[in-house]
């Protein structure tokens, strides 16, 4: 029951197959084209995985329709979804849905039935300014992220408001931000080291260091992992003003507990560092993934993506805004990162600008052993991966917001 990470495009859903494609460690067996080599170097586990091939048949599928649809363009005020940020799953079915646009959490059972929902836009106790992220604690108590506030409440198994609380900073980033939610309860942060701003260029492409930290429930730092790149901004400054693009080409950080340890990297390689909940580098895994150039073609197509909404004058401005935009020589190696409830972590491939074709994700296994690839269905945002089922958010052909389970065959 993980999620985090990168870029995601949007479309419209309709039946679309999921397919692990073949499965296997090692050397894969014979015929699987699935090759991993595991080594040793001076205490550290190397997983050095190829690529798996493209052709392999499909294991598991989904089917051919959600199990569970919640959402509706007219109706019930409680089933008119709007900017949902989050969705979980209890053990009993029900599922917990974050509203940014309400600012609260709807509660809803195995069926889809509106049950109840706790927050509400606010300061007070219990209360968001811009409600994030779910988790779920051991005994089934809740965690809402409020990443306006920089605080994390918890709320017991029947949606009371027991406490908040924040994390803690370190003396390099004072504010830390929830990253993750490790198996034990456990929390992965972090936060941006304070940058010289005289050092900056007034304008171009910025990448501020960030810190990586373990919590535990009352916020105090139990581990500190390090300070590590963080994302890519384009920042143009002048006229007494400050402007921020972020690309999908850009570059950005993954952070995210997996099997009880913490996974930290940037997609400018197919690499992942594994740290323990001591702060020690355990593990590394690595995939072949040559370096795929950015093209004319790649900047025209992400340029259109930005202006295909907007008026024509709107669009010229954006257009001359994005005319001076630094782009990367290369493309990043990988999208989102998710780890799904058996420890397995899917890793999205990169889709260039402009395509909104459904995703596909390279599949490894708890140690970091390539399976093979998964493919879902397009427009649907990943929240959860349950052992047979995945949870998520898409629009349909007129742009309102879905909640649906999809279950795995």
């Amino acid at each position: 029951m993980k999620r985090r990470g990168g870029l995601a495009a949007w479309a419209a859903v309709g039946p679309m197959a999921l397919g692990v494609l073949a499965s296997g460690c090692g050397d894969g067996g014979a015929g699987s084209g699935l090759r991993s080599e595991v080594r040793d170097s001076a205490g550290i586990v190397i997983v050095e995985n190829q690529a798996p091939p493209a052709d392999l048949s499909p294991l598991w599928t989904l089917a051919e329709a959600p199990a569970l649809d919640i959402g509706v363009l007219e109706g019930e005020d409680t089933y008119q979804l709007f900017q949902v940020r989050d969705a979980r799953r209890l053990d009993d079915g029900r599922i917990l849905v974050a509203n940014g646009g309400s600012q609260e959490v709807r509660v809803f059972d195995a069926a889809g039935v509106f049950l109840t929902a706790f927050g509400q836009a606010g300061d007070g106790p219990g209360e968001f300014r811009y409600v994030a992220s779910l988790e779920i604690l051991p005994g089934d108590s809740i965690l809402v992220w409020d990443r306006s506030h920089s605080r994390l409440s918890v709320f017991g198994p029947a949606f009371e408001f027991a406490r908040s609380f924040s994390l803690a900073g370190t003396e390099t980033a004072p504010r830390a931000q929830f990253l993750d939610l490790l198996g034990d309860g456990r929390i992965v942060g972090g936060g941006t080291v304070t940058p010289d701003m005289s050092a900056l260029p007034p304008t171009g492409v910025s990448r501020f260091d960030v810190t990586r930290t373990v919590h535990d429930l009352s916020g105090a730092v139990t581990a500190d992992l390090g300070t590590h790149p963080g994302a890519e901004r384009f920042i143009r400054a002048g006229g007494g003003t400050i402007s921020v693009w972020v690309s999908p080409m850009y570059r950005t950080a993954v952070a995210l507990g997996w099997r009880g340890d913490v996974v930290i990297a940037t997609n400018d390689a197919y690499r992942f560092q594994v740290y323990g909940p001591d702060g020690t580098l355990t593990r590394v895994v690595r995939m072949d993934h040559p370096p795929v150039p950015v093209t004319d073609a790649d900047r025209s197509a992400y340029v259109e993506t930005q202006v295909r909404d907007l008026d024509d004058e709107r669009a010229r401005a954006v257009r001359a805004d994005l005319a001076d935009v630094t782009w990367p020589d290369t493309h990043p190696a990988y999208g989102t990162v998710l780890v799904d409830a058996l420890d397995r972590l899917w890793v999205e491939d990169y889709r260039r600008p402009g395509d909104d074709s459904a995703p596909t994700w390279t599949v490894f296994d708890p140690d970091g052993r390539v399976l093979g690839k998964v493919g879902t269905p397009a427009g649907l945002v990943i929240h959860e991966i349950g052992a047979d089922y995945v949870l998520g958010r898409a629009p349909d052909d007129l742009d309102v917001e879905h909640v649906q389970l999809w279950e795995v065959r």
